[in-house]
């Protein structure tokens, strides 16, 4: 039993050093690609990465029409490797030269500039695959090439699946992260430790469909506590999560937090300007009680009534007429709706 404990033990440290398929620092937008001159307009080779983070398809290099036909042409596609470690991954690999020989789209890998063929020359042998694993050192630049010898008579295509290399430091460890209504605004507040290679929190709101970024806090390892405020929640149901970024842009996201906001227009003051009284009108969907308060604009409590809620629309007088002029707002404490007036 023990030995199976420290084989699993291994097995996740590991994995916590590694990145699996194209994400984080390997992620597509870290790559660069490269075309040796002689690739022409016809068809000059490309990589296709819509199907990461599972897998990227490199196709080589073929255009009869260009005047350099027959010179080779080669399509790199590479990154520079964030620490050091084991470098592996799956491939396949298709030719389409029309006399059925590989010979003339070489596929393979890039180990600091060095060219190491993995597909053979075999004729017929059209379909190809296999795996590749090898150790690398940080700062080494790393990729993927086809070689058109002769750039003409069909091309080849690369395709890597299964991808791993080496990552840089232990994730982030998120300890708590909450979310929670006030005054109609959403305070969102976490701690995090082994905060090494942290960078930054996103901060990303939905309402059910795609998250979308309201915010950014800078990582300061020396006090791991946080918070965020935001000022304009959606009416109805807010999805809150963080994505935790390290400095070599590798991220997580934390858990998804809901906050729900019933419609601020529950909550309305009339008329607006006032001068002697004004009416607060209050929504509720059961009977219950709420407090309402009477802020200045420093947001200095003035007065407070407890009013009794029954289910529907609720109206209330509020005698306003020895306040001072200016700017003052009405909060439903129980809900943390807050509206505006104006004293003239």
């Amino acid at each position: 039993m023990k030995k199976l404990y420290l084989l699993f033990f291994c097995a996740l440290l590991c994995s916590l050093f590694t990145f699996a398929q194209f994400s984080g620092g390997y992620a597509p937008s870290k790559w660069a690609t490269f075309k040796s001159s002689g690739a022409g307009i016809v068809n000059s080779g490309s990589v296709d990465a819509s199907g990461a983070p599972s897998t990227i398809t490199i196709t080589g290099s073929d255009d009869p029409s260009n005047p350099l036909t027959g010179t080779p042409v080669d399509i790199d596609y590479t990154i520079t490797a964030a620490a050091s470690g084991t470098w592996s991954f799956n491939w396949s690999y298709a030719t389409h030269d029309q006399y059925n020989d590989p010979q003339y789209d070489l596929a393979g890998v890039l180990i600091g500039g060095a060219f190491t063929q993995l597909s053979t020359n075999t004729v017929n042998l059209i379909n190809q695959s296999g795996t590749f694993s090898v150790s690398v050192t940080a700062g080494t630049v790393i990729g993927f090439r086809i070689s058109a010898t002769d750039n003409s008579y069909g091309n080849a295509t690369f395709t890597i699946s299964g991808f791993s290399a080496p990552a840089t430091t232990l994730p982030v460890v998120l300890k708590q992260f909450t979310a929670t209504p006030k005054a109609g605004k959403t305070c969102l507040t976490w701690s995090a430790t082994s905060e090494i290679n942290t960078a930054q929190y996103v901060i990303e709101r939905s309402q059910g469909n795609d998250f979308e970024k309201i915010g950014t806090v800078q990582a300061n390892s020396s006090t791991s506590s946080y918070s965020f405020t935001d000022a304009s929640p959606h009416e109805g149901t807010n999805y809150y999560r963080l994505r935790m970024v390290d400095k070599d842009g590798t991220f997580s996201f934390s858990p998804i937090k809901t906050v729900k906001f019933s419609s601020l227009s529950q909550l309305q003051l009339y008329p607006n300007p006032a001068s002697t009284t004004i009416q607060v009108s209050l929504k509720s969907e059961h009977a219950r009680s709420e407090t309402l308060e009477l802020c200045n604009a420093a947001g200095s409590l003035l007065r407070t009534r407890v009013i009794s809620m029954t289910p529907g629309m609720n109206r209330v007088e509020l005698d306003i007429s020895t306040l001072p002029n200016g700017l003052y707002d009405i909060r439903a404490k129980g809900t943390g709706w807050v509206q505006s007036f104006i004293k003239n």
